[in-house]
Parts: structure tokens; C-alpha cells; sequence
């Protein structure tokens, strides 16, 4: 899709629309920056997410939580695909926590590990809300998951 498509299209959009995408492209550049310069756990720490057993979390999702939810992935995958650096897994479901917990939506972060077709180790990240998946889900179910991230006690969302 070239760029100029993108802006004729992106004027159609409401504010609030304009709004997260703008709000995407911030977090999406500087957790791309952030991932490779600081430890995973310095990281989680500083977007208050806590290391959780898999299999104990869990997060009801709200009804009046779905047209947020569905916005905020809306708006990092679509950001995701068009910037001009890589936006990997990891770094949108970082993006999508941040901005979901900045509008008071619990979400989790997943991290998880399989096997390619060679036999090499391959990761995957993604982000659930509730039962809705967020970003990554299109393969989310191949990967055994390792560990979940949510937000640490007294933060909200």
C-alpha cells in the first residue's frame, strides 16, 4: 500500500482514530528502541508488568472493553505494518499493553516458544484482552507458552 494511499485514507478517519494511531507510532518507535537496549525483566518493570504463572492468569473482559480493545489493535497492526523499522511481535504486544492499560483495559502479554520447520527455536509474542486477542493471535496456537505478563498489583489495567 503506498503512502499516499495512507493519508488520503487516514483523513477519513475520526480524531479518536487519528488519535491512537498517532499514540501506536509513538510506542511502537520507542519500544523498538527500548527492546534491544534493555533486559526483558528492566523492561517489564518499567510498563509495570509482572511474571505470572500461565496458567493462573486469567482476565474477565468486559463488554464495554471491546470497542477499545478492538481500536488500540486496530491501530498497532495497521501502524505495524507500515513503519519504516521492524515491528516485531514482542514490540507490539509492548505497545498494545501500554496503550490498553493507559485507557484502563487489563490485558496480558504472552511469550512464547516452538519449533520451525528446520527444528530451530522461534518466539512469538502476543496480546490478549480477556479472550480476545489483541496482536499476534494469527499463530499464537503453535507456540507453548513460556511466560505471561500482567499488570503489576496496584496499577490498573
Amino acid at each position: 500500500m503506498s503512502l499516499g494511499r495512507d493519508v488520503v485514507r487516514a483523513r477519513g478517519l475520526s480524531p479518536t482514530e487519528r488519535c491512537l494511531l498517532v499514540e501506536a507510532i509513538g510506542w511502537l518507535g520507542l519500544l523498538r528502541v527500548a527492546v534491544p537496549m534493555l533486559p526483558f525483566r528492566r523492561l517489564a518493570s518499567l510498563l509495570g508488568l509482572t511474571q505470572s504463572d500461565p496458567s493462573e492468569v486469567s482476565l474477565a473482559f468486559r463488554a464495554d472493553h471491546q470497542a477499545r480493545t478492538e481500536a488500540i489493535g486496530w491501530a498497532v497492526q495497521g501502524v505495524a505494518a507500515r513503519t519504516p523499522w521492524l515491528s516485531t511481535c514482542l514490540v507490539q504486544s509492548l505497545a498494545g499493553y501500554v496503550m490498553l492499560r493507559r485507557h484502563d483495559v487489563p490485558s496480558v502479554v504472552y511469550l512464547g516458544v516452538a519449533k520451525d520447520a528446520g527444528g530451530e527455536l522461534i518466539a512469538h509474542s502476543w496480546l490478549r484482552c480477556g479472550d480476545r486477542l489483541v496482536t499476534g493471535g494469527h499463530s499464537q496456537h503453535r507456540y507453548s507458552v513460556i511466560a505471561a505478563y500482567r499488570p503489576s498489583a496496584g496499577l490498573s489495567g
